[in-house]
């Protein structure tokens, strides 16, 4: 009997020892559970602040993808301001206002004029006017000449120095659409010569118009016009039959070389190419001829020029009488060995006669040339 109680002691207190053993294992458990409720809530909470620090920066997201948008919408926009503008226009310098491109451009000089014989001319050389040899045996000189020669210009020497040549240019270029190029380009110097210029003091010249004009481009079909005052049609262009692009002798001389065909003049010219490889132009330009006149019977009396009216903003002096306008055509063509040209021009003279018999008659008729130029 004794060995059972003492069995069942035993028992009992080998289950004590569990059931503490378990009350220590579950002490520990909600221990754990308390240390794992802590860290849910640690995570939580930093899940929360993940979650508003997600929103913030998701607001910041929206915020920059609107300013992207919008940068990118003032990006195409200067973009397709700036496919309208044809590629041989890109990169002429200048700055873009409002869709148009302003460029200026110009050049400061001063220059000197050393001759032999004395011109009593500044840059510019009177080609006409230069002194021949006073021998009294040379049959060849005109008696103007003569006179001149004589007169001591061809002994005499002279020194000029100017800056008068220095230029001055603007020009406006804007597309009025895609295919259409739109310019206006002026051009200035000072060689103009106003009644009080002179220059033994202060030397105050007056500026003049060099070029002042339109010209339109429509690009797709190869069509060009322009109109105001610019090189005239007949001077020789390097490529093309467009402004900008002639063919100017790079000389100090403002009268540039004997041989150069060139006017600067108010016109209208259309031009067409084909691929811009083949060229036709027609130029209607301002017509004045200077040294006209013919031999007449006596007792009849030609007038081929007439003195400029008051008031009628001409510089004084006599202007030929012109009914129509110079009408000059020319085609051109780019090829690998060079640039050629062959051009050709009509004007109309007029003049009026007087007689015993016939007052202020009228007389008209036309004349033509033609020339051939190019470049390689």
């Amino acid at each position: 009997m004794q060995q059972q109680v003492n069995d069942l002691e035993q028992r009992l207190q080998e289950m004590k020892t569990q059931m503490e053993e378990i009350q220590k294992k579950n002490k520990e458990i909600a221990n754990k559970n308390k240390e794992i409720a802590n860290k849910n809530k640690e995570i939580i909470d930093k899940t929360q602040e993940l979650s508003n620090k997600n929103q913030e920066l998701e607001g910041q997201h929206q915020q920059l993808q609107a300013q992207t948008f919008e940068i990118s919408g003032k990006f195409k926009a200067i973009q397709d301001q700036w496919d309208l503008i044809p590629t041989t226009n890109k990169n002429q310098g200048g700055f873009i206002m409002d869709g148009v491109t302003l460029a200026f451009g110009g050049y400061l000089a001063e220059e000197n004029a050393i001759r032999s014989s004395n011109l009593q001319a500044d840059i510019n050389s009177p080609f006409s006017k230069i002194p021949f040899n006073p021998n009294p045996g040379n049959l060849l000189l005109t008696p103007t000449q003569a006179q001149q020669a004589a007169s001591g210009y061809y002994n005499q020497s002279s020194f000029n120095a100017t800056a008068r040549q220095s230029r001055f240019s603007v020009m406006a270029q804007g597309n009025a659409d895609k295919n259409t190029l739109v310019t206006g380009y002026y051009e200035m110097d000072w060689l103009g010569d106003s009644p009080t210029a002179n220059g033994t003091q202060s030397n105050s010249y007056t500026a003049r118009v060099r070029h002042l004009y339109t010209n339109i481009d429509w690009t797709d079909i190869g069509w060009h016009m322009l109109a105001g005052q610019s090189w005239s049609l007949a001077v020789l262009n390097t490529q093309g039959v467009t402004p900008r692009n002639e063919e100017i002798p790079v000389v100090i001389d403002a009268e540039y070389m004997p041989g150069f065909v060139w006017n600067r003049q108010a016109q209208i010219r259309v031009v067409k190419d084909w691929d811009k490889k083949y060229w036709a132009a027609i130029s209607l330009e301002q017509s004045q001829t200077s040294g006209v006149g013919g031999s007449t019977p006596n007792g009849v009396l030609n007038n081929y020029t007439l003195p400029a009216q008051g008031g009628g903003l001409l510089t004084p002096g006599n202007y030929s009488v012109n009914k129509f306008p110079d009408i000059i055509g020319k085609l051109a063509m780019e090829t690998n060995l060079g640039h050629y040209e062959v051009f050709g021009m009509l004007r109309n003279f007029d003049g009026t006669y007087t007689n015993p018999n016939v007052t202020a008659a009228g007389q008209s008729s036309w004349a033509g040339s033609s020339g051939r130029l190019g470049r390689s």
